[in-house]
């Protein structure tokens, strides 16, 4: 995923939706 990109979602969204973000891509690593 495009850093800048992520960032944009991140302020658009906030810290609850980049908690959210951080599970998931933890989630399918695992």
């Amino acid at each position: 995923m495009n850093r800048r990109f992520f960032f944009f979602l991140l302020r658009l969204s906030g810290f609850s939706f980049h908690s959210n973000v951080l599970c998931v891509m933890y989630g399918d690593a695992l």
